[in-house]
C-alpha cells in the first residue's frame, strides 16, 4: 500500500475515471488510509465490510473500528456491505449472530453514509455458505425498514450505480 509504483497505478484509475477496489485487512487500514488520503481523484471501494473477521477479540475489533473511521474520513472511499458471513459465520440461521452482523452493518453505513455504502452479495461464496439471494437481500430490507427511502435507494442502487459509473 505504500510503494511508490503501486500509488502510481491507483493515481492512473482515477486519471482514467476507473475506481479502484480494495481488499485488506483490518491491520492495513491505517496504511490504506495513508495512502488514499494523497490520491482523491480516485474512487475506491473497500470490499467487504473491511473483512471484518469472525471469532477475533475486542483489540482486533478495535483496530478494525479504528481503521473504518480512518477510511470512512475518506470523502472519496465506499464500502461494499458483503461476504457478511465472515463477521459471523451462520448468522442466517442464528439470532444473536444476525443481530451482531446487523450491528456491524449499521455501524458501517453510520460512519460512511449510505452514499458511500452499498449492499452486495459475494456469491458464488455466500451460496456455498447457504446463503440465498432472498435471505442475504431480505435481511438487507430488514435491517433498514427505518431508514427513508433516499437512504435505502443509495444502499440499493445509488451508490453503486454512481461509484461504477453506472
Amino acid at each position: 500500500l505504500r510503494n511508490a509504483v503501486f500509488k502510481e497505478g491507483i493515481e492512473m484509475l482515477g486519471a482514467n475515471g476507473l475506481a479502484f477496489g480494495l481488499q485488506c485487512n483490518p491491520n492495513q487500514f491505517m496504511d490504506a488510509a495513508a495512502t488514499f488520503a494523497d490520491i482523491p481523484q480516485t474512487p475506491v471501494i473497500l470490499n467487504h465490510l473491511g473483512s471484518f473477521h469472525d471469532g477475533e477479540d475486542e483489540a482486533y475489533e478495535e483496530m478494525w473500528r479504528h481503521g473504518m473511521r480512518a477510511l470512512a474520513a475518506l470523502p472519496h472511499v465506499c464500502v461494499k456491505l458483503s461476504m457478511l458471513f465472515f463477521c459471523a459465520q451462520g448468522y442466517h440461521e442464528d439470532e444473536d449472530k444476525e443481530e451482531h452482523v446487523r450491528r456491524l452493518v449499521r455501524e458501517v453505513i453510520d460512519m460512511f453514509g449510505p452514499d458511500r455504502c452499498m449492499f452486495a452479495s459475494n456469491y458464488p461464496v455466500d451460496r456455498i455458505q447457504g446463503i440465498d439471494v432472498a435471505t442475504l437481500y431480505g435481511r438487507f430490507v430488514a435491517w433498514t425498514t427505518d431508514w427513508s427511502e433516499p437512504e435505502r435507494a443509495a444502499l440499493f442502487h445509488d451508490t453503486a450505480a454512481r461509484v461504477y459509473n453506472c
